[in-house]
């Protein structure tokens, strides 16, 4: 852990690089501890694929966590390398923290900080254990997974949900399914007629690659009578 007494300096000299500028768009809580007086946060993002220009990043060397008790005021620093997971400990209990993200290349050329979150230290012990609570925008699914689904957690118009369900058509048999995708993600589609069947759904097809922001898939099984729900999950 490296303190940094420049934090608001360094923050303008991030903004004016613009030759390697990748973009640093999901960063959530993994799990929170606190023993005694000391606490921790475990943080995850995803890899940067392309620069603010549209380019592919090229030459990243790793990644720097920037935390402080003020929100964009940083006074201390952690680096990681090329993981994509840290842990901030020896944090203070009962304080609030704002921490964010840059990717830095070879010739020490840094990216633009993350979206910035924001997080309290628990004030008495609590054990170890994954945020699971933690849902930043408040649209039902907690920021760990909407890291793994590939959404925002700041958005709460981005998240993993089936769009529409509607008939093939009428010459064609089965159901179509339309859900909110990421680009680079693979689905497992599963069906159910029995919600209170044990186990309620069976997976119809795996590994669906993401069409764009919107992915179709025909089940040509389905019969159309009766109940047919649907479930979608994000493969690791």
């Amino acid at each position: 852990m490296m303190p940094n007494q420049h934090g608001a300096r360094r923050r303008a000299e991030i903004r004016r690089t613009t030759s390697w500028a990748p973009v640093l768009g999901l960063l959530a809580f993994c799990c929170t501890a606190s023993a005694l007086q000391a606490a921790s946060v475990c943080l995850a993002w995803d890899a940067p694929a392309t620069n603010t220009d549209g380019t592919p990043v090229s030459g990243l060397t790793g990644y720097r966590v920037y935390y402080g008790n003020a929100s964009r005021i940083y006074p201390a620093r952690l680096d990681v390398g090329l993981a994509t997971k840290a842990t901030v400990t020896n944090l203070q209990a009962g304080m609030g923290y704002f921490l964010a993200v840059t990717a830095y290349n070879a010739a020490g050329k840094e990216s633009a900080v993350s979206k910035e979150l924001a997080w309290t230290a628990p004030a008495t012990n609590s054990p170890s254990g994954t945020a699971a609570s933690v849902d930043s925008d408040g649209d039902g699914m907690a920021d760990a997974r909407e890291l793994l689904a590939g959404t925002d957690p700041h958005d709460r118009n981005d998240v993993l949900r089936i769009h529409s369900l509607r008939p093939a058509g009428a010459s064609l048999p089965g159901m179509v399914v339309a859900w909110a995708s990421v680009p680079g993600r693979a689905y497992t589609v599963a069906r159910g007629t029995d919600l209170l069947a044990v186990p309620a759904f069976t997976d119809i097809a795996t590994h669906v690659r993401a069409q764009g922001p919107v992915t179709l898939y025909t089940d040509t099984t389905a019969t159309g009578e009766g109940f047919t729900f649907y479930r979608i999950e994000v493969e690791p």
